[in-house]
């Protein structure tokens, strides 16, 4: 996979989920098992916004050239979806979220695989 290519992939699932949360919080939350009163669904609103944020800057990153700037992005979205990653599965394996929770921990454990790759693993140009 190019590093490009992952950018827009990771603008895509941001995107989409912040749709969701801006849109159908109740829906969002419910799919995974957790309570949508109103506390939570402005939570998720806000979560939303912040994902449509990332989205836009990982859609606009996407030609980013400069080897500097891709390293800087590269290390920012590791750490974001590492973080993320063990959030969902403490709170899958807690019973805080569905089984559907599970989808969460694949999709951040895609990313952190594939951040890490970019940002430590890939072989540097010659």
């Amino acid at each position: 996979m190019k590093l490009r290519n992952l950018f827009i992939l990771g603008a895509v699932v941001a995107l989409a989920y912040a749709l969701a949360a801006l849109l159908v919080p109740v829906k969002l939350l419910t799919t995974y098992g957790i309570s949508a009163g109103p506390g939570e669904q402005l939570m998720t609103r806000f979560f939303g916004a912040s994902l449509g944020g990332l989205g836009l800057i990982l859609w606009l990153a996407k030609d980013v050239a400069d080897a500097t700037a891709q390293r800087a992005l590269t290390l920012a979205f590791f750490v974001f979806s590492v973080v993320n990653l063990v959030l969902a599965f403490q709170g899958t394996s807690a019973g805080v979220m569905s089984g559907v929770g599970w989808s969460a921990v694949a999709i951040n454990g895609f990313f952190t695989l594939a951040w890490g790759y970019f940002r430590f693993g890939k072989p540097k140009a010659a």
